[in-house]
């Protein structure tokens, strides 16, 4: 196998362990609450990237560091506590398919901040990415006689922090020429910093939670946190190593398609008509957006 094969292969396996992984946080979250989700998973990465780390360091202890440390903060720290309270009020295929329109989020804050002008395609995909919005906000209206307009904006409140931390990642790699297992690393410090400030606040009891969840629980937590938040990141940023960032970036659509597949599959739930008509709309946006 090729570099460009292998680097294909290691996203559609960083998608899959990832959208797996979603649904048993979820689960998990209902048990024992967001802060207490976030908390243990990035405790096992921690653990995970240190090994890694200590197998192969590299100087960290330079100022350009601090950007994949805000990153962490921002983005793993605070933002994933709004991803996944997500998955619980909207669910987890909704929310990555309102998490796969990030890029196009962003082009709007882009057009405002430095004014770039946006094309037709983008224009488009940002009407649909709306579009999508509002169908959720109907589909919750006939469930649940809400638009769970507050289930919506946690999940954006997510998808936002999530973005502020890649600017801040972005800007590190420019800076550092780190490697991924360094940088996060750093990015997982600086989640810890946050959960241990929150904690001065509010008790995340990882330890009596844990042992609250049944044995099989407690195994799902363990291997679905070091699938989620270890192994699809590491298999994510080997294959941008390996191959070209558009392909990589493509191969991004298969995630709200597997989480769709195994929500169905795990929680025994059918997929709506409306969740099919939006992961429609998210592969129109992303073929318009990329190919015209």
């Amino acid at each position: 196998m090729n570099n460009a094969q292998v680097a294909t292969l290691f996203a559609l396996c960083a998608n899959l362990c990832f959208s797996i992984s979603t649904i048993y946080f979820s689960i998990l979250t209902k048990k024992n609450g967001s802060l207490w989700m976030n908390g243990f998973k990035t405790a096992i990465a921690l653990v995970c990237f240190s090994v890694l780390f200590l197998i192969n360091p590299s100087d960290v202890l330079v100022p350009a560091s601090l950007y994949f440390f805000f990153s962490g903060m921002i983005g793993l720290g605070i933002g994933d506590i709004f991803l996944i309270k997500g998955f619980v009020e909207l669910g987890p295929a909704r929310t990555l398919i309102l998490f796969s329109f990030q890029p196009i989020v962003f082009l709007i804050v882009d057009s405002f901040l430095l004014d770039i002008h946006l094309s037709y395609a983008n224009i488009i995909s940002v009407l649909l990415f709306i579009t999508c919005i509002l169908l959720f906000s109907r589909e919750s209206i006939n469930e649940n006689k809400s638009w769970n307009i507050r289930g919506i904006f946690i999940a954006l409140t997510g998808i936002f922090l999530d973005g502020a931390g890649l600017f801040f990642t972005k800007k590190g790699f420019i800076a550092t020429g780190l490697d991924g297992v360094s940088a996060n690393f750093v990015r997982c410090l600086g989640a810890i910093l946050i959960y241990c400030i929150i904690s001065r606040f509010r008790s995340f009891e990882l330890r009596d939670k844990f042992f609250s969840l049944s044995p099989d629980l407690r195994k799902k937590a363990i291997i679905f946190s070091f699938a989620g938040a270890f192994l699809s990141l590491l298999l994510y940023l080997n294959a941008v190593k390996l191959g070209a960032l558009s392909v990589v970036t493509a191969i991004s659509v298969t995630g709200p398609i597997f989480t769709t597949i195994f929500e169905s599959i795990i929680l025994k739930k059918k997929p709506t008509k409306t969740l099919y008509f939006c992961i429609f709309l998210f592969l129109s946006a992303f073929a318009i957006n990329n190919f015209f």
